[in-house]
């Protein structure tokens, strides 16, 4: 895992590498390919300092993601939004990540990518946090799978919309994963 940094001088360090490692993908390097001396290289830092921030290239991989993912939550009041406008917000917010989105498609990191946010999720216990309902006791363990049908259920819908060049809107798509998740196409 990333260490998690809160000397300013360690963050632009983070920073810096991740920015390299996306930029190396950019320039059409695989994921496979690039080492950590190709990404140590382009951030003009040494090794050692690659290696006090992230203990591999995933780890570069789930800071991105950790990232992202806290982006949009400090930036939606997910307690109080409705489903359908949680969903349109998040994948509003993921087509502004767009560039980000047709990289990890094109490296084929869509599932690294899933891990992490899964992870991030069941972690942080996110769904927990802002649950909607409350299961009864006998049920409760239900919320141990609850976090991956929904990060599933999003990154289904997010390839396809990736691959389809972004073609439905976020709010369709908002609706979409609602039905999905709530059981509504079933009624």
């Amino acid at each position: 895992m990333y260490k998690i940094q809160k000397n300013p001088s360690a963050v632009r360090s983070q920073i810096k590498i991740a920015t390299s490692f996306l930029t190396l993908l950019k320039e059409g390097h695989s994921y496979k390919n690039v080492s950590v001396s190709d990404i140590a290289d382009k951030a003009r830092i040494v090794r050692k300092t690659f290696y006090s921030n992230f203990r591999s290239k995933e780890d570069i991989i789930a800071y991105v993601v950790d990232n992202t993912i806290e982006n949009f939550l400090k930036n939606t009041d997910v307690e109080h939004i409705k489903y359908s406008h949680l969903y349109e917000r998040l994948y509003g917010f993921l087509y502004s990540q767009r560039e980000f989105l047709v990289l990890i498609h094109q490296s084929n990191l869509f599932d690294l990518v899933e891990k992490f946010a899964t992870n991030y999720f069941i972690k942080n216990k996110i769904y927990l946090r802002y649950r909607r309902f409350a299961l009864p006791r006998d049920k409760s363990w239900y919320y141990e799978y609850l976090p991956k049908l929904a990060s599933t259920t999003v990154f289904l819908i997010l390839r396809k919309w990736v691959s389809d060049n972004f073609a439905e809107s976020p709010s369709a798509l908002g609706k979409l994963t609602e039905d999905l998740l709530l059981g509504n196409l079933w009624k």
